[in-house]
C-alpha cells in the first residue's frame, strides 16, 4: 500500500493478518518469548484494578483466564484473547471503525461462550 497508518503512534506501527495475532495470541502475547518469571508475571495480571478490565505488563486482563488486547486505527478494530489455562485463542478483526463493541458480544457468543460471559460480568 502507498498509505501509510504511521500518523497512528503506536496503533499504525505495525500490520497483521488474523493468522498473524493468533500465533502471536498462542505464545500468550510474546509470553512464551520472555524470561520464565517475566512471562509468568505477564500473564498473571497486575495487582490493581483501574476499571471493569484490569491492565498491565502490556495486556488486559478478563476474569481468572483470559488475557488479551484490542487494538483501533481509523478503518480497523481487532480483539485478541489467550486463555492462560487452556491455551485457547480468539482473534477478530472489522474493516470498520466503532463497530467491534456492538458485534462482539455476538461473535462471542458463536465463537467462545465462556469468555462472553467473563467480559459480560466485567471481572
Amino acid at each position: 500500500s502507498d498509505w501509510s497508518p504511521s500518523w497512528g503512534g503506536a496503533a499504525g506501527g505495525m500490520y497483521s493478518t488474523l493468522g498473524d495475532l493468533g500465533r502471536w495470541a498462542g505464545t500468550g502475547f510474546g509470553a512464551t518469548l520472555l524470561s520464565p518469571r517475566l512471562g509468568a508475571a505477564r500473564l498473571a495480571g497486575p495487582t490493581t484494578n483501574d476499571g471493569a478490565d484490569e491492565y498491565g505488563l502490556g495486556l488486559t486482563h478478563w476474569g481468572e483466564d483470559w488475557v488479551g488486547h484490542t487494538g483501533q486505527i481509523i478503518g480497523w478494530e481487532s480483539f485478541a484473547g489467550y486463555n492462560v489455562k487452556t491455551g485457547d485463542v480468539i482473534v477478530l478483526m472489522v474493516n470498520e471503525t466503532g463497530s467491534l463493541p456492538d458485534v462482539l458480544p455476538t461473535l462471542l457468543d458463536v465463537a467462545n461462550p465462556d469468555l462472553r460471559r467473563t467480559l459480560a460480568a466485567g471481572r
